[in-house]
C-alpha cells in the first residue's frame, strides 16, 4: 500500500499534498488506494453468494447411493471436478457465528493438512452454507474392503492410524468432530496406496445440537439436555444413570374416560344435594 509518512494516500490526500491525480505519481497512488480497498473488502467477505455456483460450475446431482447433501461440480473453464457439500444453517444468530468460525477454521486447517479434504471455497444463501471440497474418487473404506475381499491386520492398523492422524490437526486447534464414522473418510483415488482423507466434518450434527441447546424447551429434540457439555464434545453412546440421568420429555396429563365419568357423577350428586 502506498503511504505518505504514516497515512495512506487517498485522492483527498493527493490534492492536499499538491499531487495531481493526472500525474504519474498521483495515478500510482490512487491505483494503490483502489487495490487496497478491494483487498480490504475481500478480507471482510468470507462467503461467496450461492448464486455463483451454477455460473462457475456445472452441477451434477448426487446418485441414489450417494449422500444427498453432496454433489459433484465441474468448473466450466478449467474442467476441474470438486465436491460440493451443502448444510442447513442454524436458526440462532449465536450458532450461526459458531458455524462461521468453525468453517473458517476448517479452511485454514485443510490448507496445511494432507489427511483432511481441502476446503477451497465457501458459498452461502439465506438457508444453507455450501463447501467446495477436494474431490476424492477412491471410494469409502467399506468399498475398498469389498474390492480387496480380504484385509490383513496390518492393513487395518494402517487405516486406523491414518484415521487418527486426520483428527490430530483438529485437536491441535482445539476443535472436535463429534460424529466420526468409517463413512467420514474417502480415498483420494483408486490407487492401491491412495491417501485416506477426512471428507465429513460433522457439520450437520453440530448445527442440530447447537439449535437444540439454544431451544431445549420446544426446539429440536436433544438426546439429554441435562448434560449439554457431553454433546458439545462427543457423541454420547452410553453413560451411567447417576452421571447423566435419562431425559424424559414432559407429557401432558390426560384423564381417562372412567375418571372423567366418575368426576361427572360426583359433581351431579353434589348438585342434587
Amino acid at each position: 500500500t502506498a503511504r505518505m509518512g504514516a497515512s495512506v494516500i487517498t485522492p483527498r490526500a493527493c490534492i492536499a499534498n499538491g499531487i495531481s491525480i493526472g500525474s504519474p505519481n498521483g495515478e500510482d497512488a490512487c491505483a494503490d488506494e483502489v487495490a487496497w480497498q478491494i483487498a480490504t473488502d475481500r478480507t471482510h467477505q468470507i462467503y461467496e453468494a450461492a448464486s455463483l455456483i451454477p455460473v462457475l460450475y456445472e452441477v451434477t446431482p448426487p446418485g441414489v447411493e450417494e449422500p444427498q447433501h453432496t454433489a459433484t461440480v465441474v468448473h466450466r473453464k478449467t474442467a476441474v471436478p470438486r465436491q460440493l457439500a451443502s448444510f442447513q444453517k442454524p436458526q440462532n444468530g449465536v450458532a450461526q457465528e459458531r458455524l462461521q468460525s468453525y468453517v473458517l477454521s476448517l479452511q485454514r486447517l485443510s490448507a496445511c493438512s494432507d489427511t483432511v479434504a481441502r476446503v477451497f471455497e465457501v458459498f452461502e444463501d439465506y438457508m444453507r452454507v455450501h463447501l467446495l471440497l477436494e474431490h476424492c474418487t477412491g471410494g469409502s473404506i467399506y468399498e475398498r474392503i469389498l474390492e480387496s475381499q480380504y484385509f490383513t491386520e496390518q492393513e487395518a492398523a494402517v487405516l486406523i492410524k491414518h484415521m487418527l492422524q486426520a483428527l490430530l490437526p483438529f485437536h491441535e486447534r482445539h476443535l472436535y468432530h463429534g460424529n466420526l464414522t468409517p463413512d467420514s473418510f474417502r480415498f483420494l483415488n483408486h490407487s492401491p496406496h491412495a491417501p485416506l482423507k477426512l471428507v465429513d466434518f460433522g457439520i450437520e450434527l453440530k448445527v442440530h445440537r447447537w439449535d437444540s441447546m439454544e431451544h431445549v424447551n420446544g426446539g429440536p429434540e436433544l438426546n439429554n439436555p441435562h448434560c449439554p457439555q457431553f454433546f458439545e464434545t462427543c457423541k454420547l453412546v452410553f453413560c451411567a444413570p447417576e452421571i447423566a440421568p435419562p431425559h424424559q420429555p414432559k407429557r401432558e396429563h390426560r384423564s381417562s374416560p372412567r375418571s372423567a365419568l366418575a368426576s361427572l357423577s360426583v359433581s351431579a350428586n353434589a348438585v342434587q344435594q
